[in-house]
């Protein structure tokens, strides 16, 4: 699947445009992929965003050929630095190695790429990415003024796909639901936490050639907090499992979730509270369309699953229910269907709509599907089960 640059490119132009940036000043390994179309696996890696949305990438010479197979090398030049490796290709007589890298080096590479103007530029950063002394070295280079937040322009050229991001969406969620359904259908009464999550990575894998990542986020029984290190704790005859995540493609993200009851049994309570989350699931199905507020959404939603009464009475309450998906670190995007974002779905949106519960007295619950706004309406790209019981 050949990823369209021209298109994410000109995303984010027109961005740094309504923000009057003259440059960004990319850090963040989500970021860096979006712009980039590469993964970038650890640090010492910055962009250069021109005006035009075409990327200086510079990174030491040991990342250099990998990222050069990768990315598109009309709108990504690649600048490499030396590192404390030897590559003999690379190698000059009489060099001398560093035993660690200059933090700094970077930055003071990139300021030959930002654009000259005729006053002070105004560069967006991702400040949450830079240490102390990385910021001291940009504000007294440009002043502290000139230094603007890039978290809006990102956001916003991010939560339009393009449509290769979508092709790769709508493929990677197929592929979890695939691997959640065969993890239900094959978790019995004796299967231990650690199984759960390698039968799940299996068939990810499985559902999705070159997968670079898999998403764990899975909760079993009344242990509802996710953990990365699954131990032999055994599920029994009517406890719920609740996969959440995904396998990650061609550096994007999926996000699904499921709850099964283990054994095909289950306690009244579970099922009643089920009942009320899959009401405000079918809440925004059959009302999230272009045009309509994310805030609305969340209201309607939120009456749905209330109008069960026991879910008051336990207390029910939630931040969002949904938020944008692409190639961020996290799973979760801006924007949400939160009960304060006024902004309405517009055709291209990729959303997570999701209605979860968690209790270690009732057990885990989500139901968890990905959507494409449409012109019309919307495309499901998974369909959970309306049951417990695979």
């Amino acid at each position: 699947m050949l990823r369209d640059a021209r298109a994410i490119a000109q995303r984010i132009s027109e961005q740094m445009e309504k923000s009057n940036l003259d440059a960004l000043l990319l850090t963040e390994a989500g970021s860096l992929m979006y712009a980039t179309g590469y993964k970038i696996r650890w640090g010492g890696t910055l962009g250069v965003v021109a005006p035009d949305g075409t990327v200086t990438l510079i990174c030491s010479e040991f990342s250099k050929d990998s990222i050069a197979d990768v990315v598109d090398d009309k709108f990504v030049r690649i600048v490499s630095y030396p590192c404390w490796i030897f590559i003999e290709d690379y190698a000059t007589p009489g060099e001398v190695k560093e035993v660690q890298p200059d933090p700094d080096a970077i930055f003071r590479i990139a300021q030959s790429y930002i654009p000259k103007t005729s006053g002070k530029p105004r560069i967006g950063i991702e400040s949450q990415s830079l240490n102390y002394l990385q910021y001291r070295f940009l504000a007294n280079a440009y002043g502290e003024d000139a230094l603007i937040n890039a978290g809006p322009v990102l956001r916003e050229a991010a939560a339009i796909k393009t449509p290769w991001e979508i092709d790769v969406l709508r493929r990677n969620a197929k592929a979890s639901q695939t691997a959640m359904h065969k993890t239900a259908h094959n978790t019995l009464p004796g299967t231990t936490m650690a199984e759960i999550f390698d039968m799940f990575t299996k068939y990810a894998v499985d559902a999705l050639p070159g997968t670079t990542s898999i998403s764990h986020a899975h909760t079993i029984a009344h242990k509802f907090t996710p953990t990365t290190m699954p131990g032999a704790f055994e599920v029994k005859l009517g406890d719920l499992v609740r996969l959440d995540g995904g396998p990650n493609g061609l550096g994007y993200n999926s996000d699904l979730g499921r709850t099964f009851a283990v054994g095909g049994a289950c306690s009244d309570d579970k099922r009643e509270i089920f009942e009320a989350l899959w009401a405000g699931h079918q809440y925004q199905l059959d009302n999230i369309k272009p045009g309509v507020r994310m805030c609305d959404i969340f209201e309607g939603t939120d009456r749905a699953i209330k109008r069960f009464g026991f879910m008051n009475d336990y207390g029910y309450t939630r931040g969002h229910y949904g938020h944008s998906l692409g190639c961020a670190i996290g799973a979760e995007e801006y924007p949400f269907i939160a009960p304060n974002e006024t902004r309405v779905f517009e055709p291209g949106m990729v959303f997570c709509i999701e209605t979860p519960y968690y209790s270690s007295k009732h057990h885990t619950y989500n139901i968890e599907d990905t959507i494409l706004i449409t012109e019309t309406g919307l495309e499901p790209f998974s369909s959970a089960p309306h049951t417990l019981f695979y």
